[in-house]
């Protein structure tokens, strides 16, 4: 982990059934919570919790949004594409509100 206390960085993401909603493990440098960190960029935060000083968790429903790469849609071919609003991977930083 960096020495960077205004981030928290995703140790592990756990999906469940469907690829939607994911429970998100970070840790984190300095005197934050959970709460301090936007994560509500990657949809719609369901739960979290702070298990100690410098580590918890968040269950997020990701937010689907159209991609048409800037193409009208009826210079388009075929039909659009849903995607993530944001990727996540181990390693991303998640920065504070």
């Amino acid at each position: 982990m960096k020495n960077i206390q205004n981030a928290a960085f995703v140790v592990s993401i756990h999906y469940e059934n469907t690829n939607e909603v994911a429970r998100i493990n970070v840790k984190w440098k300095g005197n934050h919570e959970i709460s301090d960190f936007n994560f509500d960029r990657f949809g719609e935060v369901l739960s979290s919790e702070s298990e100690t000083a410098n580590t918890g968790w968040v269950v997020v429903r990701f937010s689907y949004r159209m991609n048409n790469s800037g193409v009208s849609p009826f210079q388009q071919p075929g039909p659009a594409i849903l995607r993530f609003s944001e990727r996540i991977s181990p390693g991303d930083e998640i920065p504070l509100l």
